[in-house]
């Protein structure tokens, strides 16, 4: 896996669910491995751009804009070069930032980059490839969905405190968006 992070644990990890809204996106990584009823239930919480938002659960619910995206374009100008993404790490969290790095292969020789974690999704997404992510990042399910704490004003901490499903939050938005129901179509 990745050299830079050979003392690290790493767990494949799959979408789980996201939102996407004007006010702000999200997305949540899962354990692949991870099954409803297991009690030690871990989540990923990634708040990221309306645009990597739209990417993702574009992917995820078999939709795809009429015109190519960043990562599209990305990955058709790689493989212009000759070269093919191999895998994608999460990291690190660092300044409330996460961190991600790519593996590109060109030939015999590997070509590494930083990335946002955002864009890595989306590009690993496209092209089937697992998502790894440092174990570290991971935190308890029942944390993020299920805050006890008050905030200032004595109301529900505004942590997530219930699962959202893309498909139901973004359905009736597909149209709106400008996607067509052919996911691997030339554009």
């Amino acid at each position: 896996m990745s050299d830079s992070g050979s003392l690290k644990t790493w767990i494949e990890a799959q979408v789980s669910t996201g939102i996407m809204s004007p006010m702000g996106s999200a997305i949540f990584l899962i354990p692949t491995n991870q099954t409803e009823d297991q009690e030690d239930q871990l989540v990923l919480p990634m708040v990221i751009g309306l645009s990597e938002a739209q990417a993702i659960v574009a992917y995820v619910m078999n939709r795809n804009f009429f015109r190519p995206l960043t990562c599209d374009l990305v990955l058709k100008a790689a493989e212009q070069f000759g070269a093919t993404l191999h895998s994608v790490f999460i990291t690190e969290l660092k300044d409330e930032t996460y961190y991600a790095e790519l593996t590109w292969q060109k030939g015999g020789e590997s070509i590494k980059m930083d990335c946002r974690p955002s864009d890595a999704i989306a590009l690993a997404l496209r092209c089937g490839l697992p998502i790894f992510v440092n174990k570290e990042l991971f935190r308890p399910t029942q944390e993020v969905f299920n805050q006890d704490e008050s905030d200032e004003e004595g109301g529900v901490n505004p942590v997530m405190t219930e699962r959202f499903n893309a498909d139901s939050i973004l359905g009736e938005a597909a149209e709106d968006l400008g996607w067509n129901e052919s996911p691997g179509s030339e554009n």
